[in-house]
């Protein structure tokens, strides 16, 4: 058998070795830990759009990752998970 033969059917003897399959679930296991790690992002995103030109180049790339996060959320179940616990920059008063 060469190398052109075993192309494809895992043959050790060829040098190629069948990647291991792994079953995953369909879901994250810990959904809060994710939430809460894109939590100080959205924050970021949501204070620094305040202070740029509305609906500019960097407004609209912000307004875009913040978008990515939400239906994160609701992807993991958690739609209004932000919105619920509140996401308004915190600013010093």
């Amino acid at each position: 058998m060469n190398n052109e033969d075993a192309v494809g059917t895992g043959d050790a003897r060829a040098g190629i070795v069948p990647m291991p399959f792994h079953k995953r679930p369909d879901r994250i296991r810990d959904p809060a830990k994710l939430l809460d790690a894109m939590r100080p992002c959205r924050e970021a995103m949501t204070f620094a759009m305040s202070e740029v030109k509305p609906f500019g180049v960097h407004y609209c790339g912000m307004q875009t990752v913040v978008a990515a996060i939400d239906a994160m959320a609701r992807l993991l179940g958690e739609g209004e998970h932000f919105w619920e616990k509140g996401t308004a920059p915190r600013r010093d008063a």
